[in-house]
């Protein structure tokens, strides 16, 4: 069975970046072992937790992302050479789709 994808194409770049519609429940457990405590922290962008934030948003690119204009190789390097409100865009559009299925599952 084929996962359902959403699109997203970036402000100022106009790349393409296709991310996962929603995680599996291995997934999901595997990412939330991982980085559970450090969710909240992107919100405040504490600096004496910088290098859990780049961890964590590193494997929110790495468990969501799909494909950055078709290639599936190298995805956080090309996003990270992207401009940060690109970069950033596409994190928010990850939470926005976080965000949908909890409502969905309340």
């Amino acid at each position: 069975m084929e996962r359902e994808t959403k699109e997203v194409v970036l402000k100022h770049s106009g790349k393409k970046v296709v991310v996962k519609a929603f995680l599996t429940e291995t997934e999901n457990r595997i990412f939330m072992k991982n980085f559970a405590g450090d969710i909240k922290a992107t919100d405040g962008e504490d600096p004496s937790r910088a290098d859990e934030i780049i961890q964590y948003k590193d494997a929110v690119i790495q468990a969501w992302v799909v494909s950055v204009d078709g290639s599936t190789e190298k995805i956080n390097e090309t996003l990270l050479e992207l401009p940060a409100k690109d970069y950033n865009q596409v994190l928010e559009f990850v939470k926005s789709l976080v965000e949908d299925d909890q409502k969905k599952t309340r």
